[in-house]
């Protein structure tokens, strides 16, 4: 009789074993088939926007792509020695509708801590991996640098790959391209000035 419960016990423990194997495995396995199924359909990861910035958020792919709808440029660029082209929007774009202060105001008699706000600017852009990168404004700006840097929201006619996405930098301009930043999570606005006051 104690011989039955031992084996009985086993048993039921090995069946319990082999369920949560199994269902593993069937997990595993739809993950592979669809990587996407990782992340909720409902929850689309997004860039967050924040900083000096008077309209901080998050911003997926298909807001970029419904606010920017007029503004969106195919751009040939190079990574990793491969040419490529994506659908991109410029990151000044994005800025400016988030909110960042974009205005230079060369009037010599105003404040020297207020006079071209945007001057003191810099735009510190950090990938899902923890990668970052600064931009300064006036880069950016087509009265001084008029450098064009762009998100990515897809490449080569498809979409991006889970590393790259929800959108990547391109730099086309850069010599070297270490300022490209793929799966970018966070753009950041920082007044340099602030704290000189």
């Amino acid at each position: 009789m104690k011989m039955n419960d031992q084996t009985t016990a086993v048993w039921r423990r090995d069946r319990y074993s082999r369920r949560w194997c199994v269902s593993m495995v069937l997990l595993l396995a739809g993950l592979c088939v669809n990587p996407s199924r990782a992340f909720s359909a409902g929850n689309e990861r997004s860039v967050r926007v924040g900083g000096d910035v008077s309209n901080p958020g998050d911003w997926t792919v298909k807001r970029l792509k419904q606010q920017f709808a007029a503004e969106i440029r195919q751009i040939h660029y190079a990574s990793q020695g491969q040419p490529h082209v994506s659908n991109c929007v410029a990151l000044l774009s994005l800025l400016k509708a988030a909110g960042a202060p974009t205005e230079l105001k060369m009037d010599p008699a105003a404040d020297p801590k207020m006079k071209n706000a945007p001057l003191r600017i810099v735009i510190v852009i950090q990938g899902r991996d923890g990668y970052t990168v600064v931009f300064s404004l006036p880069e950016l700006l087509s009265q001084i640098g008029n450098k064009p840097v762009w998100l990515a929201l897809d490449e080569d006619g498809g979409p991006l790959s889970e590393r790259d996405g929800p959108v990547k930098l391109v730099v086309p301009d850069d010599a070297k391209p270490a300022r490209g930043v793929h799966g970018i999570a966070a753009v950041r606005v920082e007044d340099m000035g602030h704290g000189s006051h």
